[in-house]
C-alpha cells in the first residue's frame, strides 16, 4: 500500500479506490453537518 501509484495497474487502482472513499466519507459528513434536521437531533444514533 505505501507504494501507492509506484504499484503499477494494482497499485493505481488502490489508490484511487482509496481517495475515492476518503471523499465521499467526508463529503457525508460535510452533508450531515449542514442538514438542520441533524443538528437539531440530540440522539445522532437515530441520524445515522
Amino acid at each position: 500500500i505505501r507504494g501507492g501509484i509506484w504499484g503499477g495497474v494494482d497499485g493505481l487502482s488502490l489508490s484511487l479506490a482509496i481517495a475515492l472513499n476518503s471523499y465521499l466519507k467526508y463529503a457525508k459528513l460535510l452533508e450531515y453537518q449542514r442538514d438542520p434536521k441533524v443538528l437539531e437531533n440530540e440522539n445522532f444514533d437515530s441520524v445515522w
